[in-house]
């Protein structure tokens, strides 16, 4: 695929210190293929339509089996473990917050539910009116404003039988909640992979109401390729969507990136997906993720990255729903950053406070999501962030690492990536599997953060 040449200075900075490197260009990072596409697929989704959320059964607690899934390692880029070059020394300034809403969600024994799956997989998204949580396996719906619960929990699978096969039968979680906010309306997403052929199921809410009914889908991806970690993002044209593909669900076969018509399932129609299969080179990429009001330029690529050995990787994804010949994906662009180790090798080693049952760092990939805000009160520079667990030095390995991009899209292009250490403060006294940090962009440019905790 073409390869632009951006100019460029990269950044990772700590609160009161930052890290300036220049560069000159996109460059190549050592051992990796200068094309990193091996496939592009275009496939039908099957489609239906759900009764309303609010008509549906609730979860019956204890029905189904307690079950722990699999956790699918990623291969780690090589490099030398490394003391963190960036490290923050002193505290930042105090900054005094205050709380709107505590309300309890999803969990362990709360509206009579208990999760049956470790890792619960726990997210949420916000809309407009509504909080939708989804834990393994089964959703509700929040009033944003008292908390009160409107609807739920609902078994995820639930939601899916006039789809029929696998998106009815299996319940298999790892789900995403999402709010399309430029059209008002909810994907709820989960896979179906206890038997084949192994799908993507989607819902889209015809309205903005989540408890409404949902256009739905069922994408197939073959017998061979078993979907790890879907993670979705919305973009103008299309909903963008990674997997790690493991074939046999043994062998890594590297990441899949794809588009599925947006337009078309917003409308209860027919639709299909486009995706390009990378080499197992490149593992744990994330796709852009819209936050805010502003919609990217008109007609920019979708935005996707993981990182490398003390390196970021980025891709532009052009899908063409009109002809398809005309669907692109450029990249990587291969950015250096300020040296790190990725926490725990990429495993289980995080201690917490109370108990002897460590967290698995997730360090073998980035955390989801990679959130894209276009201009804020502060900056009119089009802005992402994204973050993962990287190593502090010796035994210490309790580091959140955010990585911001700026484009700020003059003559000649500049491209900006700059990141912040911060110490893991989460999930205290309580015993859990994984910790997962979100990081989002404020309107006034600020970073926020989010924590998840898989509980078992």
């Amino acid at each position: 695929m073409a390869t632009p040449n951006p100019i460029g200075t990269i950044e990772r900075g700590l609160l009161a210190a930052t890290l300036l490197v220049a560069w000159g260009g996109a460059q190549s990072q050592s051992g990796f293929p200068a094309n990193a596409v091996t496939g592009f697929e275009v496939g039908q989704a099957s489609h239906a339509v759900s009764p309303p959320v609010r008509d549906l059964p609730l979860a019956s607690p204890g029905i189904e089996q307690k079950r722990e899934k699999s956790i699918f390692a990623l291969p780690l880029a090589p490099g030398q473990e490394q003391a963190d070059p960036v490290l923050q020394s002193t505290p930042g300034p105090s900054v005094s917050t205050s709380l709107l809403l505590n309300v309890a969600g999803v969990g362990n024994g709360d509206y009579g539910f208990a999760p049956n799956a470790a890792p619960p997989d726990p997210n949420l998204a916000v809309g407009a009116t509504q909080v939708v949580q989804w834990v393994n396996e089964s959703f509700a719906v929040f009033d944003k404003a008292t908390g009160a619960l409107i609807k739920g929990p609902v078994a995820g699978n639930s939601l899916f039988q006039t789809l029929g096969g696998g998106c009815a039968t299996n319940n298999d979680g790892d789900p995403i909640a999402q709010y399309d906010k430029a059209a008002g309306r909810w994907i709820l997403t989960q896979f179906s992979v206890s038997t084949t052929p192994y799908l993507q199921c989607v819902a889209v809410s015809q309205t903005s109401d989540a408890t409404g009914a949902y256009n739905l889908y069922a994408f197939n991806y073959g017998t061979i390729q078993f979907l790890d970690y879907p993670k979705l993002g919305v973009w103008p044209d299309a909903y963008y969507i990674t997997f790690n593909i493991f074939n046999n669900g043994r062998t890594f076969a590297g990441s899949k990136l794809c588009a599925y018509d947006r337009a078309s399932m917003l409308a209860g129609a027919a639709a299909t997906q486009q995706c390009f299969q990378l080499s197992n080179s490149f593992s744990g990429v994330l796709p852009g993720d819209l936050d805010g009001a502003t919609a990217p330029p008109s007609g920019a690529p979708a935005p996707f990255i993981n990182f490398g050995s003390n390196s970021l990787n980025l891709w532009r994804f052009h899908v063409d729903w009109t002809t398809v010949a005309n669907t692109t994906l450029t990249g990587p662009f291969n950015l250096p950053v300020a040296a790190f180790t990725p926490a725990c090798g990429g495993g289980t080693c995080i201690a917490q406070p109370g108990t002897s049952t460590q967290l698995d760092s997730l360090a073998d990939r980035l955390m989801y999501r990679f959130a894209y805000r276009n201009g804020t009160s502060a900056s009119a520079a089009e802005t992402a962030v994204v973050n993962h667990s990287v190593k502090v030095s010796g035994s210490k390995h309790k580091e959140s690492g955010w990585r911001t991009a700026r484009s700020t899209r003059h003559a000649g292009g500049r491209l900006e990536v700059s990141g912040r250490p911060l110490l893991f403060r989460a999930c205290v006294n309580v015993v859990s599997q994984r910790v997962e940090t979100s990081r989002g962009i404020g309107c006034k440019g600020d970073i926020s953060n989010g924590v998840g905790c898989r509980v078992d």
